[in-house]
């Protein structure tokens, strides 16, 4: 059970990444977890994914890989209500006010693993300003090439030193970098995907001012959360 509202942004917000063009067919899904008091949605294009926890009233966990673009489609017709949510084996009922839906879902088990921040990570994680990831999506991200041939330009080059970390992108013609203040250690230079930090700045909660991230070395990856 959750509020049309609260589902209808999450999904709307995890369905952007979702790819339409893939010889994977699961990653055309968004996965749907429920768990002791909340629901997660969950979608990747394995480059960049995306996860949104939120509050529910749960009965029974569970897991179910379902059609994005349909989905989306159906949750968005809705009443602004109580949305009630039901697994029948690979199948979700949904059912609000006086409309009822039900949609055919792909074993969760197929769906990629996306890696999570745990609660280890924490104390390795950095902290950085909501207006200053703003910035960097705004004045550096831009700058950064679109040309598929050149893999190294589509990325932003982060280096984190003592009480600073420097964003870099170009596109072989215009170079843009910004100066970030914080409290950040020496690092290895990393390059995030543009498009990947564009969603990160998008997503980020308005009611929040920081946001977290953390360096997978392990797993050449870059975790952002909220706080």
């Amino acid at each position: 059970q959750i509020l049309q509202e609260n589902l209808n942004k999450a999904v709307s917000l995890t369905s952007k990444i979702v790819s339409n063009k893939t010889e994977l067919p699961i990653l055309t899904n968004i996965l749907i977890t429920s768990q002791k008091n909340d629901i997660t949605i969950s979608a990747t294009n394995l480059e960049t994914s995306v996860v949104i926890k939120l509050p529910a009233k749960v009965e029974e966990e569970g897991r179910l890989a379902l059609p994005a673009k349909t989905f989306q489609e159906i949750i968005l017709s809705l009443s602004a209500e109580k949305v009630f949510l039901e697994r029948e084996k690979e199948k979700l009922k949904i059912i609000c006010g006086r409309t009822k839906a039900q949609i055919n879902g792909l074993p969760a088990d197929d769906f990629p693993v996306i890696p999570t921040l745990k609660e280890e990570d924490l104390a390795k994680s950095w902290k950085i300003k909501k207006e200053d990831m703003a910035m960097i999506c705004q004045q550096v991200v831009l700058a950064a090439s679109s040309d598929e041939s050149r893999p190294v330009l589509n990325g932003v080059w982060l280096k984190m030193e003592k009480g600073k970390m420097t964003a870099v992108a170009t596109d072989g013609f215009r170079l843009s970098e910004k100066e970030i203040k914080g409290d950040f250690k020496e690092e290895k230079p990393l390059i995030v995907p543009a498009r990947s930090l564009l969603e990160v700045g998008r997503l980020a909660d308005k009611e929040e001012k920081e946001m977290i991230f953390f360096v997978d070395k392990k797993q050449n990856q870059i975790i952002f959360a909220s706080k």
